[in-house]
């Protein structure tokens, strides 16, 4: 019997949670009228890239034991997709409502690490309330510790009439305008009432901004502070806003299972696999070709870039110099689509494993499950910024890993602004990390398009843009060409943008393309 089946090829470059996303619901999903997509999955490292730079270690009681690299975990009001889709998959998650403590390097000098903690959150989504750092209660006298105490019941009660401030001016109706920096809105809602004034809150509202929100922004962008300063305002209130008393999660096995589902129905999986070109297929100009370090492959419908925008851009450019001078509507179609992506901003983040204490509080007591340390300028000379270093612009975040049969405690340090010693490092990773500035948002419209409702309740709906297909929606005469990751989505760039633009993309663009349609929601 002859297969009349359609089966259009589908490449996809990049095998993040993106990548591996689009793949399953191009390979695991029926659709109506029937189509078989034909998947190849291409990844440059030699394991499937969401689990690339985790580790593992052996316990004590000589077992493995994995680590995800970097930290991978959700909060259920921002992560719908991811959560809805790792319950599809059948991976379990548990629920960690994580704990911080905040602190500033006094002294970085002759390997000494001088924390000064000041303020310690107990997680829960604040129902634990905060707790007074230990310098508080080393004052030996009655009138020391009753005046520290008086300080802190005054600091908290500050604290807390900053963050029901926040909350307010974080509900959908008291956002800015998308232009609105982190700089200019911090200024803009100080308090400018006498009373306020009187009181020194205005003083503090700031001090509330450079004191916690930056780090704490600076830890989840990992992003130097002058990035977190000049973000638009209105991605940290939406964030803000939809993970109020919402749980933390993680991966209760590791992202590697999350990997093992994902990938098992793809059955054309590239690893160590590096593309040099992308080119119009000579003998059938509807279609693509790729040329990788392995060998190339033809007859592609469409191509899926799930990379970082700043590495899809040289391949795009080799596809543009392919192209014949006759399809000027397609070849500039794809000019755009360089342009927009040399649009979006990345920055350099490392994350290390290593087992030096320094790097938390040193009284245990100020110790939480993440501790965000500032840094100032004068800390660390240029000679000091190696290979395992960054600037002291960035929020330094260590997290202390939970339930490790180890033989000393194990820590995942993101963004260290001061070298661990040598002997305690376990593993180095050097990633990049895509910011969002007030161009990149504009450039975003082109890619994807929000349609939520005013209020920001329920699931949130978008479209894709116009640049998304480089003109194949339009005309089935050229092939499709795809955007899809963490960047390419609404809000912070975070692994929700990574599962929602892939699935716009799948459903939108390329089935749409085809003419065919999932017969039910994939999750």
């Amino acid at each position: 019997m002859v297969d009349t089946i359609k089966r259009p090829s589908v490449a996809v470059i990049g095998s993040g949670l993106a990548g591996l996303t689009a793949a399953y619901l191009l390979s695991s999903f029926p659709t109506q009228p029937e189509c078989g997509f034909d998947v190849h999955l291409f990844e440059k490292a030699a394991s499937l890239g969401m689990d690339s730079h985790s580790i593992s270690i052996t316990t004590e009681d000589n077992k493995e034991q994995r680590i995800d690299v970097p930290m991978r975990s959700f909060q259920g009001g921002y992560y719908k997709q991811v959560i809805a889709l790792y319950r599809k998959l059948g991976v379990e998650f548990r629920t960690a409502n994580f704990s911080y403590s905040l602190s500033s390097l006094k002294q970085w000098l002759n390997n000494v690490v001088d924390l000064q903690t000041y303020l310690l959150y107990n997680g829960s989504s604040g129902t634990k309330g905060v707790s007074s750092p230990s310098t508080d209660s080393m004052k030996q006298d009655f009138v020391g510790r009753f005046l520290g105490c008086l300080s802190f019941v005054i600091g908290t009660l500050v604290l807390l009439y900053n963050y029901l401030r926040l909350v307010i001016l974080s509900s959908p109706l008291s956002r800015p305008g998308p232009s609105v920096t982190f700089r200019d809105w911090t200024v803009q809602t100080s308090p400018r009432n006498f009373v306020a004034k009187w009181l020194n809150l205005d003083k503090a509202w700031i001090a509330f901004a450079q004191d916690v929100l930056t780090p704490i922004f600076s830890a989840v962008c990992t992003a130097p502070e002058e990035d977190i300063y000049d973000h638009p305002m209105e991605e940290f209130l939406e964030y803000i806003w939809k993970t109020l008393g919402t749980d933390h999660y993680v991966v209760k096995r590791g992202v590697r299972e999350v990997v093992s589902h994902i990938s098992r129905d793809i059955k054309h999986v590239h690893v160590s696999t590096t593309i040099t070109s992308i080119e119009l297929d000579k003998e059938d100009t509807s279609k693509l070709t790729i040329k990788t370090t392995e060998g190339t492959y033809h007859g592609f419908s469409h191509i899926i870039l799930a990379t970082q925008a700043n590495s899809g851009v040289p391949l795009l450019k080799t596809y543009h110099s392919s192209l014949p001078d006759d399809a000027p509507g397609h070849k500039a179609a794809v000019q755009k689509l360089i342009d927009c992506l040399d649009i979006f901003h990345y920055r350099k983040s490392i994350v290390i494993n290593h087992t030096d204490s320094r790097f938390v509080p040193q009284d245990k007591r100020d110790r939480r499950d993440l501790n965000l340390v500032l840094g100032t300028a004068d800390h660390l000379s240029e000679k000091d910024i190696d290979s395992v270093t960054l600037p002291s612009s960035y929020t330094m975040a260590t997290h202390l890993i939970a339930n490790l049969k180890s033989e000393k405690p194990v820590y995942q340090t993101t963004n260290p602004i001061v070298p661990p010693s040598k002997d305690s490092l376990l593993s180095v990773s050097v990633l990049e990390r895509a910011v969002v500035t007030t161009a990149s948002k504009v450039a975003l419209e082109d890619l994807s398009r929000s349609n939520d409702s005013a209020w920001g309740f329920g699931s949130s709906q978008s479209s894709l843009g116009p640049l998304q297909g480089a003109g194949r929606l339009e005309s089935a005469k050229h092939p499709g060409i795809w955007i899809c990751g963490s960047y390419a989505y609404k809000g912070i760039p975070l692994l929700e943008g990574c599962v929602a633009s892939a699935r716009d993309v799948v459903e939108q663009g390329i089935m749409r393309c085809e003419g065919v349609a999932l017969r039910e929601e994939p999750w």
